[in-house]
């Protein structure tokens, strides 16, 4: 795997990159030419100043050469690095449930309409869903939603764009950041190369991680 950075200044973000999240999806393909299916995730941090766009991908990218080199690097992650025990991880993603009851008819529906989860309860036990899925569990998980927890939540609305017409498209994001123990070391690093839930081409589901000793 390799992790890229990209540091732009505003004015530079404003004149080289798209103002929305698959704008931002359209440009990072440029960096994989050839490339028929998407196997990057990334995240992009608004610093003062600046945007930083951080890129993780199963092959290394190629930057066009229209972009300054100063202000891409690129590293290759090292097998140890998923061979740790725990870790503190920070998560941006976009929890969701499908609803196939229709609230006002009672009816079944085909296919069911996605909501965001907001309550503090339910995204902490979404974010334990996960991890069961992944390999993984979130250490002092008992004391939820406990102050004393080692999980942050901060929530903010996303703006995006749908590929067929440029319609509006809204993702509710939410922080998670804590500390979270590896059960099973092939489920969790599948997790990292992959993402964790949806909205993954918007800049959702990139695992960070930094590893406690």
């Amino acid at each position: 795997m390799y992790l890229s950075e990209l540091l732009l200044r505003d004015a530079e973000a404003a004149r080289l990159i798209p103002r929305d999240n698959y704008g931002w999806h359209k440009v990072l393909w440029t960096f994989f030419p050839g490339q028929e299916q998407r196997d990057f995730l990334y995240r992009v941090e608004q610093h003062t100043g600046a945007l930083k766009i951080l890129v993780l991908s199963a092959t290394e990218p190629t930057p066009p050469t229209t972009l300054p080199p100063r202000i891409f690097r690129c590293k290759e992650i090292p097998e140890s690095f998923l061979q740790h025990q725990r870790y503190r991880f920070c998560l941006r993603a976009n929890p969701i449930r499908c609803r196939k009851l229709d609230k006002v008819t009672g009816e079944q529906r085909k296919r069911g309409l996605r909501a965001p989860i907001t309550d503090e309860h339910e995204l902490a036990h979404w974010l334990i869903r996960k991890g069961q899925q992944h390999g993984f569990t979130i250490a002092h998980a008992d004391a939820w939603p406990d102050l004393s927890c080692p999980l942050t939540i901060s929530r903010e609305g996303r703006r995006s764009f749908r590929k067929k017409g440029l319609e509006p498209a809204h993702h509710a994001s939410v922080e998670f950041r804590g500390i979270l123990d590896v059960q099973d070391p092939v489920a969790f690093r599948q997790c990292v190369e992959t993402g964790i839930g949806p909205a993954k081409a918007f800049g959702f589901g990139l695992l960070m991680l930094q590893p406690i000793s």
